[in-house]
């Protein structure tokens, strides 16, 4: 069996799909990756993951929202077909084992600015006896 692991980031809030009466949470991620050819011209490429992990008790699927940063380790397979222009296209298909969460998505981070409040302590909260 072959294994692959990914880090990038989710390229669509994640849905739920049921496939012979199993749910699945199914989302894509986009690996971005550069290098400079003999020119010294940088070339920037693109690769989109489809993903499918088998829903098990738990809301991950909540969590996993456009442009988060997430690691998956899993299965896959290469899928082949024509286009409709004619071209042979290629998508490749991970069934994942494991995720991670690796930052928040562009949402997130909005909604927890717009949240942070400050928290005043008084001079009294802490006791004498601190070791330090």
């Amino acid at each position: 069996m072959q294994k692959i692991q990914i880090i990038g980031n989710i390229g669509n809030d994640a849905k739920i799909d049921v496939i012979n009466g199993n749910k699945y949470i199914n989302f894509s991620v986009c690996v971005n990756s550069s290098y400079k050819d003999k020119d010294g011209v940088k070339v920037q490429s693109t690769f989109w993951y489809n993903i499918l992990k088998k829903q098990v008790e738990g809301k991950l699927a909540q969590y996993l929202l456009k442009g988060t940063k997430i690691f998956v380790f899993g299965d896959f397979s290469l899928n082949l077909f024509k286009a409709k222009d004619n071209t042979t296209k290629a998508s490749l298909n991970v069934f994942a084992n494991h995720i991670e969460l690796l930052g928040n998505s562009k949402k997130e981070e909005t909604a927890t600015s717009e949240k942070k409040e400050t928290t005043e302590v008084s001079e009294g909260a802490f006791s004498e006896n601190v070791p330090f």
